[in-house]
This record gives structure tokens, C-alpha cells and sequence, in this order.
């Protein structure tokens, strides 16, 4: 994504570092301007508009606002760490679940997801809870199958026939 679909255009915007301000934002920095009707005082008008001087100065002041789309001044949300894991161990565990790397997995998912869901709670900016969800159910199915898999298993290696017929099978 290229910052000129990002960025919003030229123009008066809330003051990120004074609320209740507003800020001339030149397309690429802010101005050190904070009046929305300074131009009309003036006769000043920003670089771009085409219309007066083009004599105004752009000098940084303060952040550079966030995409457009989004609120001024605010931080882009995030997707939790954690809940990316919960998922991709929770799709491992099920994935894996007839051998024993399922019942590692399975639990390991299940902590992730829960762990997640509470730092998601904790910081409502992030994002990620659906993951969490999926992970968790993921993990659960993963160790449930796996402990499955593990009684069968053992019950079949505990079978003498199995040995018997193992070792006709190997020594013909």
C-alpha cells in the first residue's frame, strides 16, 4: 500500500497535540499553523490550493495523522500476538492429532487462546478475539482426538495378537 492512498490530503484538521484545535496538514507534515481561519486573516493560503500566496510555511509540528480512514491522531489497531498463535498451534494440533505431537499441541493452544482472550480484554485496541476462539476450539479438538488416539494406541500394542501376527508378518 503506497502512502498517497494512505494519506489524507491538504487540508484543516483537529490539532493532534491541542484538542479542540485546528491544524493545517499539507499533504506530508503538519504546518505550525493552528487557526482554521487564518487564511481568511491573512490572505495566506496553503501550498496547494491554488489560490493566494504560496508563502506559507510547513514546518513539522507534531505527528503525522494516521491513514486516512481512520481517526487524527489515533494509533492503527493491532492484531494480538497470542491469538495468531492460539490459531496456528490450534490448526498444527488438529492437524497432527494422531501422533503425540497432538497432545503437546492441543494444550498449548488452549493456554495461548486463553492468555490471549485475557490480554485482549485488558486492551480493547487490539484485535484478534475471533482468532482466540478458533484456537481454542482447535486446541481442544486436537488434544480430545489425540488422547483418543492415544488409547488406541496403547490398546493395540497391548494386544499379544498384534505381536503375534507382527512377528509372522516380519520373520516369514
Amino acid at each position: 500500500m503506497s502512502d498517497e492512498a494512505t494519506t489524507p490530503g491538504p487540508g484543516w484538521y483537529p490539532d493532534p497535540t491541542t484538542p479542540g484545535q485546528q491544524r493545517w496538514w499539507d499533504g506530508g507534515q503538519w504546518s505550525e499553523y493552528t487557526d482554521a481561519n487564518y487564511a481568511e486573516k491573512t490572505g495566506i493560503t496553503p501550498p496547494g490550493t491554488g489560490v493566494g500566496t504560496s508563502s506559507w510555511p510547513t514546518s513539522p509540528a507534531g505527528t503525522q495523522p494516521a491513514a486516512a480512514g481512520g481517526q487524527w491522531g489515533t494509533t492503527p489497531t493491532t492484531t494480538n500476538g497470542l491469538a495468531i498463535g492460539a490459531l496456528v498451534v490450534g490448526i498444527l494440533s488438529l492437524v497432527l492429532c494422531f501422533t503425540p505431537a497432538g497432545l503437546v499441541l492441543g494444550p498449548t493452544a488452549i493456554v495461548l487462546s486463553v492468555k490471549s482472550r485475557t490480554a485482549l480484554k485488558a486492551d480493547p485496541s487490539q484485535k484478534g478475539g475471533g482468532m482466540a476462539t478458533a484456537g481454542l476450539v482447535l486446541g481442544i479438538l486436537g488434544a480430545l482426538i489425540g488422547v483418543v488416539m492415544l488409547i488406541v494406541w496403547v490398546s493395540i500394542l497391548n494386544d499379544p495378537l498384534f505381536w503375534d501376527e507382527f512377528r509372522r508378518e516380519f520373520n516369514a
